[in-house]
């Protein structure tokens, strides 16, 4: 007797055939070229660092000097669990946009190189470069997106330990690297707490005073960054260190005397602030 196949069982063969398996992932490269070893096809890509939400990572190292870059060999790797690279993606997800506007000191010394083969369940990636060196003004990107704010440290302990923190300057005064939003308004979103440090003081405010002072400086005309802070000599110098209930603080930096005097690593603007001075002492 003759038998027939039902269509379900004809369905299951067909996506059983013709289901194209994931591609390997490959390994890391033997050499260090300054650029990722294939485009990413992530959707989202063009917007943040990494998009999406991936499984896994792997690190790549590649111990070099800042003063003779190119064709480092491979010296060694680290994988990162799901846990590790989700809490990596939020706060690289977290920084602002590359704007060309930091000025690099010119140390000579060890750098190390990385690339960062994030890793998702379909089988696409997306490679990170990025690096740690002395002048601490390498920037992370994923060859459509890029920010210039300094994670090279972070990225060297996550590639030692297997562990990610949070990075972060260790003087407050300096702390924060910078928030997503401030290419666009000098202190974005709604601060929590506000740190003034002046010269000799600093002191430390809360809520009232800190969105008073964002909605101050969110008022001054303001234009993209460049790389010369500004013109002119500074009598006074102030930062301010803003803090919010989640995510990245944003730095704001007073230079009295300058043009523009207020910065905040993305912007420039033009305005007065007589408060800082008092706003910085008796903390």
């Amino acid at each position: 007797m003759k038998r027939s196949t039902t269509p379900a069982v004809l369905l299951l063969i067909a996506a059983c055939t013709y289901a194209p398996a994931p591609t390997a992932a490959p390994p890391c490269p033997a050499t260090w070229t300054g650029q990722a070893p294939e485009p990413a096809t992530v959707a989202g890509v063009s917007e943040e660092l990494v998009p999406g939400d991936p499984v896994g990572a792997l690190v790549c190292a590649y111990a070099g000097v800042n003063w003779d870059p190119g064709g480092e060999a491979l010296t060694g790797q680290r994988r990162l669990s799901h846990e590790v690279m989700t809490l990596m993606a939020r706060d690289l997800n977290d920084l602002p946009p590359e704007t060309g506007s930091r000025s690099c000191t010119l140390v000579g010394g060890p750098q190390i190189n990385y690339l960062v083969r994030v890793d998702y369940a379909d089988g696409k990636r997306v490679w990170l470069t990025t690096g740690d060196e002395v002048n601490q003004c390498v920037s992370t990107g994923n060859g459509t997106f890029a920010t210039g704010a300094y994670v090279g440290e972070a990225v060297t302990a996550a590639y030692k330990t297997g562990k990610w923190t949070t990075p972060e300057h260790d003087d407050p005064c300096y702390r924060s690297l910078g928030r997503r939003g401030q290419e666009e308004r000098m202190v974005p979103d709604r601060p929590v707490g506000v740190l003034v440090c002046g010269e000799h003081s600093k002191r430390d405010h809360g809520p009232d005073v800190a969105r008073a002072l964002a909605g101050r400086l969110n008022m001054i005309a303001t234009r993209p960054a460049k790389a010369s802070l500004c013109t002119g000599t500074p009598r006074e110098e102030y930062r301010l260190q803003f803090r919010y209930a989640e995510g990245p603080g944003v730095g704001v930096t007073v230079l009295v005397g300058c043009r523009p005097p207020v910065h905040n690593g993305s912007l420039s603007g033009i305005g007065e602030l007589p408060q800082l001075k008092a706003l910085s002492q008796g903390g």
